[in-house]
């Protein structure tokens, strides 16, 4: 169990202002995006068939693609995976003094966080926006019960109409699909996401956390917090604290609630109803000052508290040996005292 929380005071980046990207990041993060999608239109395809370009969901997911990455929404979910590495790595991040980019130490910061932000967030997206993609195409655009069954309801009334025994018709179908969509199909992967979150957070360990709210939004324009507790009142009601880097290092508490029939928000309430844990790969992040060296010293330190035993040791058995009397020295002659005697 992990000796400390997550903390939003503790573990948020500061106020880094956010990166204007370079063509060639936009590009990087864009072909996340696109290859994401391509994954995720295979996906769908497989499990609708015709039915997910009938009801246009083929159509969002080739719009995602299309679409250019929210650099100010892709910085904060950088800030969001960043802060878990932090946390993980148990080291404080580095925040900006006085001065922005203006101060060169903040520049010297900045080269190397700058690169480290960007990576993080291009594996991220390699890593889960394929299934983030495939749940918004699936919760916006196809229905709970997809298979046409008012055309094929018609064409049997026809058929039959023009068969001579008989004379009045009625046809009533029930089609079931053998996969639902809509909330439908969303209802049962969030109770996977609800059991997986439970189990991180009772193991204390923070967790990332799509918000899903419009699910026609651009891709990487979602809501993204860090769950990191779980709370209970008396009645039962559960509730998540959360970090949100968009609104500063100040908690977030979103009560804990089931999906909905239409997997939407009601109004004028705030609740995790449709959310999704992102899986990321621990990574070391960069350490500034004089923590970039503590690790190497932590690594010697057995080496060298071995040494310093054997030290001890041995000058403590060379002292005794100093203070032990020394026996006399045997002579060969005759013993005078005995001559004497005699």
């Amino acid at each position: 169990m992990d000796a400390r929380l997550f903390r939003p005071c503790l573990d948020d980046l500061g106020p880094w202002r956010p990166w204007t990207l370079e063509s060639g990041e936009v590009e990087q993060i864009h072909g996340a995006v696109r290859s994401a999608a391509r994954r995720a239109s295979e996906d769908l395809q497989s499990l609708y068939g015709a039915a997910a370009r009938t009801y246009g969901a083929a159509e969002l997911l080739e719009a995602s693609a299309a679409a250019r990455p929210d650099e100010d929404a892709g910085f904060d979910l950088a800030r969001a995976i960043a802060a878990l590495d932090y946390y993980g790595h148990r080291t404080a991040p580095p925040r900006p003094s006085v001065g922005a980019l203006t101060n060169p130490t903040n520049r010297r910061i900045w080269e190397r966080l700058r690169p480290y932000l960007r990576e993080r967030l291009a594996l991220a997206l390699e890593e889960n926006l394929r299934e983030s993609l495939l749940w918004r195409a699936v919760l916006s655009r196809v229905p709970e019960n997809w298979l046409p069954a008012e055309p094929i309801r018609q064409a049997l009334e026809r058929r039959l109409r023009g068969m001579e025994p008989f004379t009045r018709v009625a046809v009533e179908l029930d089609l079931k699909p053998p996969t639902l969509g809509g909330a439908a199909w969303i209802g049962a992967r969030m109770a996977e996401q609800l059991a997986l979150l439970r189990a991180e957070l009772s193991a204390r360990r923070p967790v990332l956390l799509e918000r899903i709210t419009d699910p026609e939004a651009p891709p990487v324009a979602a809501e993204f917090l860090v769950a990191y507790a779980l709370r209970a009142d008396g009645e039962g009601r559960a509730s998540i604290l959360c970090y949100d880097p968009a609104a500063g290092p100040r908690p977030r508490e979103l009560p804990l609630s089931s999906a909905g029939r239409d997997g939407r928000t009601p109004p004028g309430a705030a609740s995790l109803q449709v959310f999704r844990c992102w899986r990321l790969r621990p990574t070391a992040p960069p350490i500034f000052g004089w923590r970039r060296y503590a690790g190497a010293v932590l690594r010697w330190r057995p080496l060298w508290l071995a040494s310093r035993w054997l030290r001890l040791h041995a000058g403590a058995a060379c002292r005794a040996a100093e203070r032990a009397p020394t026996p006399a020295p045997a002579s060969d002659g005759p013993d005078s005292s005995r001559l004497e005697a005699l």
